[in-house]
Formats: structure tokens, C-alpha cells, sequence
């Protein structure tokens, strides 16, 4: 197995366990929690020859809390050391891309915590249940109502059209396109498109197109629509610009996109019918993973819910809730790069992680390939299907097996963050497609066991739709 030359953090902590600690608590604010996210993070104390190394650690946990757990530009730490805190302040200083990203969330400010009685219950993220205001157009029939889902990211965008009892009636998939002046079209990284109402059209075209595939579909109305987002979203709202929008005026882009659902409803609503109650609902795409999922998981068991594309996303599920926290999982940090690899790090993200920490994201499939290395999103996509129709031979083998085993690590690494470990883990996406998928799958389980873990892990019933009538179902009335 390709290991990266990355130590995991888990191994790390361990091996630390040894020295003489000095006690550490990290704190994680926002506002709409009721109490900070609390994580104890020990590192050997001052004098110890490790403690460079475990400062090292702290500062991957600190980075890891702040952008892929709780989604928040605000840290306060609890330590005995005064140097401690410079040292963590420092070690953010030499990354600026961490600090550029987290700006979704606010300025950067990280400060001492004097007061111990400010340190609560550790690991406790708030859970909340999904639900949307979807009141029920009485004036219309039952059979003129529609809800739509639309899941887009940097590979394409999938739409599914429901009717009010919950049946797919409609449904299409897209690459993103540009056309010309003369209507040629062009399709593209989305990101060479420089202006944001090109994404909005493609958004709205795409419904569109699945609106048309609807039997009777003129006497159709839109009564909710649903978004899932490949992007950080805080509090039903989209934080930032996402990466499939990286390529336009930020500042023009802004207003529009923090409430892209409304300017989509609107393209839409230019040539198609809209009820005047429909309602609106924009998730993260490992949420809309998660609640996609979750209708079977039984009570009690927490579920980690993966969406494995070109880029990594996911949600968790416990007693049938979903986490408040922003879980852009592929930002979690894996461990410390101890030499040059091949590890694959994350967007924006990529200057933090590159010389040092890495983040797992399972664009790696692209690039452990012998000789070859593919940056581009679609041309991944695009390899990455080509590979799935040959028969598994060794080396494809030997890379989802690989790929397999360090979503395991992935697992166990994210564990450390939760208030209660994953037991069942449910992924779907283009990368557990085929049958290299099942490898890829199979060694995930494999190695979960090795590593003394309980969790099962499963393929998703529907890995290509799954995140589109999930987020069309969270609009459609519940109760009829």
C-alpha cells in the first residue's frame, strides 16, 4: 500500500503519550452554539524533545476543528505554557491559505483562555433535525406539484424531479458548459467560468431539462427546491465562494451566492411555473449524503455518510439527526508528512497541506496512477470512468485497495473529533462505482477490523441521484 509518507495523527498523539504533558484544551466558538466545541489536546512540555513535534500536532488539530469539524474563524486555547500559544500562532502564520480559507467564517483570532471553568463536556457537537417550512399548495392538485433537487460540484450537476408522494419522475445529469455567440457549446471546469450568473444559468437549465422530462410537465409547478452544495455551508447558507465558482469576482459574486437557492428559483421561474408557496432549502453535499441515508440507520448507531467523487464529502447521522457542524470532511488534516509524496491536498487549502500536513481527499485515485497525474476535474472524472470499465487487473487493483485502506485511517482519524465513534459507514459517488469501487470498499472494511474498529461499511443504494432526492425530498411536505 502507497503510505504517503504520512504518519497519521492518531499514531503520533500516541507515541507522545510517553513524554511529560503539559495540559492543553482547544475551544471552538460560534455563535449559534450553545457552547463551545471543546477538544483536549496534551503536547509534551517545555524542555521535552517532542515537543516541537507535538506542537506540530496541536496545530493540525486546531486547523483541522477550525475548517473541516465546526466551521468557524474563532479559537480560544487553555495552556500552561505562555509559549504554547505563540508557538500555535506562529505555526498559522506560516500558512496564509488556512487563514485566507477560514475567512469565510470571519477574521482569524485565536487566543488564551484563562478561565478553566470556561472548559465544558469535550466533543459535543450540537445535532439538529432537517426540516424545512414546506406548507402544502392547496390550491394546486396533488398531481400538478413537483420538487426538485439539484446536486452540483466541480464534475457536473445532477438534478431529480419528484411528485408529492415522493417518486422519481424526472431526472438529468450534466457536465457544466459555456455556450458561444453562435450557440456552440462547450463544456468545461466550471471554474473558467468568470462570471457567476453563467453557474446560476447552468443550475437553472439543468432543472430545467429534468422538468422536461416530467410526464405532462406543462401542467407542472415547482412547489420546493432543494440545492446540494459542494462547498462549505453555515446555517443553510453557502460560506464563501465555493469551488466550483472559484474563477469569479468574489465581491460581485457574493450577495447572489448567499442565497444562490432564491436566484435559481428565479431562472427557473423565467420560463417555468412556480408555485407562489415554493420553498427553498441549500445543505452541504456530504448533508444531503447524510440525509439521503440516514431513513434506515437504526436509532442509536451513528453514521458517517460519504459522498467519494473527484473530491471527498460527508455527513454523520446520530439518533436520526445531523451534525451542526460544517463538516467539510475533505479538509481534515490525515497526519505529518515526514517527505515529499503524492498526497493530494485540498483546494484552497493546498498551500497549508503541501509542504507539510496532508488532507485525505480522494482525488488521489488520479494520481498514484503510475506516470500520470491529472489535475483537471473532468479529465479526472473522465480517467477515473475509463478505468472503470476494464476488468480489475493488478495495478488498479492495487490502487483502490490503497485508496480503500486509507479511508479507514480517515475513519479513525475522524473519531477522534466525534462524541460518540462511527459504526456504520455508507459511501456513494463515482469512486465506489464498478467493481474497483467494491475493492476499494471491501479494503476499507478490511482494515477498519484490522485496526480494531467495529464500523460496517456499505455502498449507497444510489450513488449517482442519492444527493439530488434527498435534498428534493427535504422540500417535499412530509405529511400529506
Amino acid at each position: 500500500m502507497a503510505d504517503f509518507a504520512v504518519q497519521p495523527l492518531r499514531e503520533i498523539a500516541s507515541e507522545l503519550e510517553s513524554s511529560k504533558l503539559e495540559k492543553v484544551w482547544i475551544l471552538a466558538d460560534r455563535t449559534d452554539f450553545e457552547s463551545p466545541y471543546v477538544y483536549y489536546c496534551p503536547v509534551p512540555d517545555k524542555g521535552d524533545e517532542q515537543r516541537s513535534l507535538g506542537l506540530k500536532v496541536l496545530f493540525a488539530r486546531a486547523a483541522t476543528i477550525a475548517a473541516a469539524i465546526v466551521g468557524t474563524s474563532t479559537l480560544r486555547v487553555v495552556c500552561e505554557q505562555e509559549d504554547t500559544l505563540t508557538s500555535l500562532l506562529a505555526l498559522f502564520a506560516e500558512h496564509p491559505a488556512l487563514a485566507e480559507n477560514l475567512a469565510q467564517f470571519g477574521p482569524l483570532h485565536i487566543t488564551r483562555e484563562n478561565d478553566t471553568d470556561k472548559i465544558g463536556q469535550l466533543l459535543q457537537l450540537p445535532f439538529g433535525t432537517r426540516s424545512v417550512p414546506a406548507p402544502i399548495s392547496h390550491h394546486l392538485a396533488a398531481e400538478q406539484q413537483v420538487f426538485v433537487g439539484v446536486d452540483y460540484g466541480r464534475s457536473d450537476i445532477k438534478v431529480a424531479v419528484l411528485d408529492i408522494a415522493g417518486q422519481l419522475v424526472g431526472k438529468y445529469v450534466t457536465r457544466w458548459w459555456m455556450t458561444s455567440e453562435s450557440g456552440e457549446v462547450t463544456y468545461v471546469d466550471p471554474q473558467v467560468l468568470t462570471c457567476h450568473k453563467m453557474h446560476i444559468s447552468n443550475l437553472a437549465e439543468a432543472a430545467m431539462a429534468a422538468l422536461a422530462e416530467v410526464p405532462n410537465c406543462d401542467t407542472k409547478y415547482v412547489c420546493g427546491l432543494g440545492l446540494s452544495a459542494a462547498g462549505c455551508v453555515k446555517n443553510g447558507k453557502l460560506c464563501g465562494i465555493p469551488p466550483a465558482m472559484d474563477g469569479v469576482n468574489h465581491e460581485a459574486a457574493q450577495q447572489d451566492l448567499e442565497m444562490l437557492e432564491k436566484r435559481v428559483l428565479s431562472s427557473i421561474h423565467e420560463q417555468l411555473e412556480v408555485d407562489k408557496d415554493c420553498v427553498t432549502a441549500l445543505v452541504n453535499d456530504g448533508e444531503a449524503s447524510a440525509l439521503y441515508g440516514a431513513d434506515g440507520l437504526a436509532q442509536g448507531r451513528v453514521g458517517l455518510f460519504l459522498s467519494c467523487g473527484t473530491g471527498l464529502a460527508g455527513g454523520i447521522v446520530w439518533n436520526g439527526q445531523c451534525s451542526e457542524g460544517v463538516l467539510e470532511l475533505g479538509k481534515l488534516i490525515m497526519g505529518l508528512r515526514n517527505s515529499e509524496s503524492l498526497v493530494a491536498a485540498y483546494g484552497s487549502c493546498s498551500a497549508v497541506f503541501v509542504q507539510e500536513v496532508s488532507s485525505i481527499d480522494l482525488r488521489w485515485a488520479m494520481k498514484v496512477v503510475p506516470q500520470e497525474v491529472i489535475t483537471g476535474k473532468a479529465e479526472q472524472r473522465a480517467a477515473l470512468v475509463s478505468m472503470q470499465k476494464n476488468d480489475v487487473d493488478e495495478s488498479s487493483r492495487g490502487v483502490f485497495e490503497s485508496l480503500g485502506k486509507w479511508l479507514a485511517r480517515f475513519v479513525l482519524e475522524l473519531n477522534h473529533y466525534l462524541p460518540a465513534p462511527v459504526d456504520y459507514v455508507e459511501a456513494g459517488g463515482k469512486v465506489t462505482d464498478g467493481p474497483t469501487g467494491r475493492v476499494m470498499l471491501d479494503a476499507c472494511q478490511a482494515e477498519l477490523w484490522a485496526q480494531g474498529a467495529t464500523a460496517e461499511v456499505c455502498k449507497a443504494a444510489d450513488s449517482e441521484f442519492g444527493q439530488a432526492i434527498a435534498v428534493a425530498n427535504l422540500v417535499r411536505p412530509s405529511e400529506l
